[in-house]
């Protein structure tokens, strides 16, 4: 199979986002959280198009911060749905976008400010 020249892929974009609660929130928490956020706000189909990806690893539990990959034309809707997730596993959250950038060191370069 070819490899897809760079013109013709899909532009992406990294949103770095903080949470704000009362207590620690787990990786695997937030990712179930920001999962079902944009699931219910775009829909299947949507989401699916978006390709929106929670990157896991770059998720920081000491200060509530972390990356989510996602199409470069679905990135306000993205924003829009996690404004709307309110709580994880029963615990009020807030989720804060800090960042939008196309580049992956400037995202994690904002992870550590």
């Amino acid at each position: 199979m070819k490899k897809v020249i760079p013109s013709l892929r899909e532009k992406k974009r990294y949103l770095v986002f903080e949470v704000i609660s009362r207590n620690r929130i787990t990786r695997e928490h937030i990712m179930g959280t920001v999962k079902s956020a944009y699931m219910s706000f775009l829909g299947q189909l949507e989401a699916g198009k978006a390709g929106v990806m929670v990157l896991g690893e770059c998720y920081d539990e000491d200060r509530q911060r972390g990356i989510i990959k996602v199409g470069h034309a679905y990135l306000d809707r993205l924003r829009a749905s996690l404004t709307l997730a309110r709580q994880s596993r029963g615990e009020p959250i807030i989720i804060r976008s800090l960042l939008a950038t196309g580049i992956l060191g400037k995202a994690k370069d904002c992870l550590r400010r």
